[in-house]
């Protein structure tokens, strides 16, 4: 994760470090420490070239000093000499190794370089000096996040909090976190102390806001802990319509505001926001993958330059994601050699994806692939390829191959345009599985119907994806229908459903994704959220209905096309944000017209 969207995590640099160091002669020690306050009121005041020029003075008696040298690497980190800085704040711990200034100001120059792991190192040993320093914490939890070791960066940004309850860039770093890891099914936890700071911060900057006193920093914070929330989406949608065209918005405000758009439904703006975010810091790993959501969402001349920058912001804000052992590959030609592919996104992607294995078999290509475990059934369905599954990703020498590529990174290395990803290879679940779920599910009356329509509730993104029990009452009507529970999140709206639609459950029994595919073998067809269920019916080559929220997303529509990855697929999108009764309407009416369709 960038370090500018992770906030101020640097910002101490500016503070006065501690002076250290014992120097021989006791007037000149006085003169020296009286000489480093001046500069450090100098480099307070942002007057970097007098402070470097006093520095100068001092240089030929105390060079070799930590606290000189702290001061000289602070006036090049500040002028934006990161190199330099490094350099200078790395001589400065060898001068004096028990320096914590030294040290933190070493990790954040390191941080500034793009070396997370040499920030780690040095800002972990000043923590072990300085346990209080909120910020280092902030910082740490930065580097980790670079990493995409996100569990450790929870843990400091949350540790920065309680050290500093009034600094709200760990609570919107938490934040960032939190939508990033949804995807991936991985959760930031909830703790008391954070969420009681969260409630806080919130009503301060809501009053600041109202009284016109919102300053960049508190617009950044407010439309991260708004933009996710159900209870306060209306006031983020508010900042977003009073700020979205001011001048000297910040960049992680900008980013904010474009998500707000895009879950209201105003694509129009999302998209504009999401241009100019790029226009702000093209290099920035956000800002790429969300301006080639954009270009593959329209389908058009920019759909190849789409995938390649969704790649490559997605590769740098989780790394552990991507194989490193072996060059990527990227289209040659590769003779006998073995190509290692491998699932790097979530379940539902990855399913979408498989249909790019055969053709890399029809070009020759020998490849292993290599998917989770819950998946692998599915995934062996697959003609063109050796399947492993496993938890953890092996490594691809292991197993003989020369280049790896992620599955749904396929697309750039095959120069696939949106024509060519329209006709999917029809996925099979095991046939012993199929008979079992066949005797099973196949003596239900009527028309077999598949419902998943709660999603996991931890997700922040969750109140827009799942469909509230009552506002589902007009379907429980239909006659003729049995309906088949395919939602394995045990939550209360779960049990509800179950209830109303006096629904058979056989998610208890369902063991993976095999399953999953065998059971929608045995219905007629679907209704599911945006959730991998969706992919599994409509890779089997079941009729489903996809309730969306407002934003749209190139894994159900690319262009005007509402069907550009599975044929079977139907759109239902919500009106609003987490409002589904017109929606609800239209499916019923659809449904409605499919029972009284006479089967084929």
């Amino acid at each position: 994760m960038a370090v500018d969207l992770l906030g101020r995590a640097l910002a101490w640099v500016r503070r006065k470090p501690p002076t250290s160091g014992p120097l021989a002669n006791a007037r000149l020690a006085i003169s020296f420490r009286t000489e480093l306050l001046k500069i450090d009121e100098l480099i307070d005041g942002n007057h970097l070239s007098e402070a470097r020029s006093r520095l100068e003075v001092l240089k030929s008696s105390f060079q070799t000093d930590a606290d000189w040298l702290v001061r000289l690497g602070r006036v090049h980190y500040l002028q934006g000499d990161y190199r330099a800085a490094e350099r200078i704040f790395a001589d400065a711990v060898l001068a004096d190794p028990a320096n914590g200034g030294a040290l933190s100001f070493l990790a954040a120059s390191r941080m500034q370089l793009g070396d997370a792991a040499g920030a780690i190192a040095a800002g972990t040993k000043a923590a072990g000096m300085n346990a209080q320093d909120a910020e280092l914490q902030n910082l740490l939890g930065g580097a980790y996040s670079s990493l995409g070791q996100f569990h450790a960066a929870v843990e400091h940004f949350h540790r920065a909090l309680e050290l500093n309850p009034d600094d709200p860039t760990p609570l919107m770093n938490l934040q960032v976190l939190e939508q990033r890891l949804a995807d991936s099914r991985q959760f930031v936890d909830k703790r008391p102390i954070t969420e009681s700071i969260r409630e806080n911060t919130l009503n301060r900057l809501l009053g600041e806001f109202r009284r016109a006193n919102l300053d960049a920093q508190g617009l950044e914070v407010l439309l991260s802990l708004t933009a996710a929330s159900r209870e306060r989406f209306s006031q983020a949608l508010e900042l977003a319509n009073a700020y979205s065209n001011g001048q000297g918005v910040s960049l992680n405000a900008v980013m904010w505001m474009a998500s707000v758009f895009e879950r209201a439904g105003d694509y129009r703006r999302a998209i504009g926001l999401r241009e100019r975010a790029y226009q702000i810091d093209p290099s920035l790993p956000e800002t790429r993958l969300n301006l080639g959501n954009v270009f593959v969402l329209e389908g058009g001349a920019r759909w190849a330059k789409g995938w390649q920058l969704m790649g490559e912001g997605a590769r740098r804000m989780n790394p552990p994601a991507y194989v490193t052992e072996v060059p990527e590959w990227d289209g040659r030609d590769l003779g006998e050699q073995k190509l290692f592919v491998y699932q790097e996104q979530g379940f539902g992607d990855a399913v979408l994806a498989l249909r790019f294995i055969p053709l890399l078999a029809k070009r020759g290509i020998r490849v292993v692939l290599w998917v989770k475990t819950a998946i692998a059934e599915v995934a062996r369905s697959v003609p063109g390829c050796e399947v492993l599954a496993s938890e953890t990703r092996p490594d691809p020498r292991v197993h003989g191959c020369s280049y790896a590529v992620p599955l749904v990174g396929l697309i750039s290395p095959l120069g696939l345009d949106p024509a060519a990803i329209k006709n999917p290879p029809v996925l099979r679940a095991p046939e012993e599985l199929a008979v079992i779920w066949r005797q099973r599910l196949g003596q239900l009356p009527g028309k077999r119907i598949g419902l998943a329509v709660v999603g996991n509730e931890k997700r922040s993104d969750d109140w827009l994806r799942t469909i509230p029990t009552e506002a589902l009452a007009p379907l429980a009507e239909l006659q003729g229908v049995s309906w088949v529970n395919l939602a394995v999140d045990r939550r209360p709206e779960t049990e509800q459903a179950i209830a109303l639609f006096r629904m058979s459950d056989p998610t208890p029994q369902i063991r993976d994704f095999g399953d999953t595919a065998a059971i929608a073998e045995s219905l007629d067809a679907a209704i599911a959220i945006d959730c991998s269920v969706a992919h599994i019916v409509a890779g089997v080559g079941k009729p489903v209905w996809v309730l969306v929220p407002t934003f749209r997303d190139w894994r159900w529509q690319v262009a005007d096309d509402l069907r550009p990855w599975w044929p079977t697929a139907s759109l239902v999108r919500a009106e609003g944000p987490g409002v589904w009764t017109q929606a609800i309407g239209q499916l019923r009416r659809d449904l409605e017209t499919y029972l009284a369709t006479p089967a084929r």
